[in-house]
């Protein structure tokens, strides 16, 4: 059986990433509950900072997908690295 054809990421680097996703997730979750709980009037609606952090958070975690992928589609001599941070 051939494996997928690109160069196979290092755990550790997916594991930041699959950890870093993970959170991401969980905010929107968090986000998503906390609408639907203000639309039904138990709480105030999400703050304009709370979705400003949220949009930030999710756009460094789509910057690190799209590295992720373009680091496994890219020649080896044309791969660059960018520093992985929680978000």
């Amino acid at each position: 059986m051939a494996g997928p054809a690109h160069r196979p990421m290092t755990r550790a680097f997916d594991a930041v990433l699959l950890a870093n996703l993970s959170a991401v997730n969980k905010l929107v979750a968090a986000y998503v509950l906390a609408c639907l709980d203000a639309d039904a009037g138990r709480r105030p609606p999400p703050t304009v900072l709370e979705e400003l952090q949220l949009a930030e958070d999710l756009a460094q975690a789509a910057q690190q997908l799209t590295h992720h992928a373009r680091q496994a589609t890219d020649p080896p001599h044309k791969q660059r690295s960018i520093p992985c941070s929680s978000p």
